[in-house]
């Protein structure tokens, strides 16, 4: 029999719809349902290489958060007892001062760990402030002998010797305006040191005006001279040079200078210029030489060059023959030889 193709094509449609429709039923039904999150793995188990890096960092965090505040343990005491020896070189009242503002900068900044130098220089500052203000001797040619010398009064024993801290400043010429916050410590330790004994004399050099004496010295500012001079004459005069760092200079470095007798780790000054022992000082040459280096200190660079190259000129002159002696030597050559 014969089946027209279109019946054929209809019928292999339908055949295949049939087929294919309890597939679509179960994808459409599997679509529908809610989706299973899978099964929610272990910490431990997820990712453990990113998750170890971290920990390390959180370890070393906490340990040096430990550290930090086993510093500042150790801090504490060490600041205690630096303001109870600043305080013991005061008066009462102003030991009060002292303390009670170590005090408070410890329990204000004790979670930002605030360095010992700066808690210090506060209280001393505003105890300094509370102290009358000392007119320190000031150290010139004709006066510098008789101003160094033991005090009937002193407050050392009879075979100790006396303790002098001479500060060595100057003016824009000598310092380049950098001896300002120098002097300004030093007055303030001076204030500081007159409430108390035991503590060194003190006196001012300023080579602005005293060219002559600090040349003399060999001393450049700033620095603090550290003098111990003997009671027994023709004894030795221990001298040393300490320099000084205008930008952090404090009072309180200085007053703990004194406490700890730091001033011991710079070496003797010795030699040619010391102030007291040197053979300059011995044959009186010292002064001599000083007013010399004065001089020529003064002597502008430009004229000695000037000097120098005038100089050179006339030496190479005084080698070479003049003008003058060559025409002679050339008028001989010329002629011709007289007959024999």
């Amino acid at each position: 029999m014969h089946v027209p193709r279109a019946t054929l094509i209809c019928a292999v449609a339908l055949t295949s719809t049939f087929a294919t429709a309890p597939v679509l039923a179960e994808r459409d039904a599997a679509a529908q349902k809610p989706l299973q999150q899978p099964a929610a793995v272990p910490a431990s188990h997820e990712q453990p290489e990113q998750l170890q890096p971290h920990q390390e960092q959180q370890e070393q965090q906490e340990q040096l958060q430990q550290e930090q505040q086993q510093q500042q343990g150790r801090q504490k005491p060490l600041l205690a007892s630096w303001f109870a020896k600043v305080a013991s070189y005061l008066p009462e009242s102003l030991s009060r001062a002292i303390t009670t503002t170590g005090d408070k900068k410890d329990d204000d900044d004790d979670a930002a760990a605030t360095s010992d130098a700066a808690s210090v220089a506060a209280a001393a500052a505003s105890a300094v402030v509370r102290l009358k203000k000392i007119d320190l001797p000031r150290l010139t040619l004709d006066n510098w002998k008789t101003v160094l010398r033991p005090s009937s009064t002193a407050a050392s024993g009879p075979g100790e010797p006396e303790e002098w801290w001479i500060l060595v400043t100057g003016r824009n010429k000598t310092c380049h305006g950098d001896c300002e916050p120098v002097e300004t410590a030093f007055n303030e330790t001076a204030s500081i040191f007159s409430a108390s004994r035991g503590t060194p004399h003190q006196a001012i050099l300023n080579c602005e005006n005293q060219t002559v004496l600090c040349y003399s010295w060999a001393a450049s500012a700033p620095s603090i001279w550290h003098l111990l001079i003997p009671r027994a004459q023709n004894a030795s005069i221990d001298v040393r040079a300490v320099p000084v760092n205008a930008s952090t200079v404090t009072a309180a470095g200085l007053v703990q200078m004194h406490l700890e007798k730091s001033w011991r780790d710079v070496d003797l000054y010795d030699g040619a210029f010391h102030p007291f022992d040197g053979w300059l000082a011995q044959w009186n040459l010292a002064v001599p030489v000083g007013q010399a280096y004065a001089l020529f200190a003064r002597v502008p660079t430009w004229s000695i060059m000037v000097a120098v190259s005038f100089l050179s000129r006339v030496v190479m002159r005084r080698g070479t023959p003049t003008v003058r002696q060559r025409r002679p030597a050339a008028a001989d050559a010329g002629r011709p030889a007289a007959p024999q």
